[in-house]
């Protein structure tokens, strides 16, 4: 039975892989070294491409992870400037500080803009 008959006959990876260990005894030592560096090759470009895709990866989750805190820093600054406005036009208005730390940066600024009405409005 020859490798080829082998591979067709016994459709599994075990088998061929077996096929090719047959191939490569029955050939001359030449033969044999071309075999083994062309799978040399082989197992070398595998490796430089799952390098290559560990190494991407750990690119894109640097690069995403720089972004968020960058966009953290960014909206964590816009509520810190949200929560000063309003404590500052509390204080104005007269109005008791109340806690605040579980609201969006759009329910701050809702909370700052009527609270700038009310300012205007008694002409402050």
């Amino acid at each position: 039975m020859t490798s080829e008959e082998i591979k067709q006959r016994f459709n599994s990876p075990a088998f061929s892989e077996a096929a090719e260990v047959l191939e490569m005894i029955q050939r001359t030592p030449h033969q044999r070294s071309q075999y083994e560096l062309r799978l040399k090759a082989q197992r070398d470009e595998k490796a430089r491409m799952q390098f290559a895709v560990e190494q991407a990866a750990k690119e894109g989750e640097a690069r995403g992870e720089a972004r968020g805190e960058a966009r953290g820093e960014a909206r964590g600054e816009a509520r810190g400037k949200l929560l000063g406005q309003i404590e500052t036009l509390k204080g104005l208005l007269n109005e008791p500080s109340t806690s605040l730390a579980d609201l969006s940066i759009d329910e701050l600024a809702t909370i700052a803009d009527g609270l700038q009405r009310q300012l205007r409005k008694r002409g402050v």
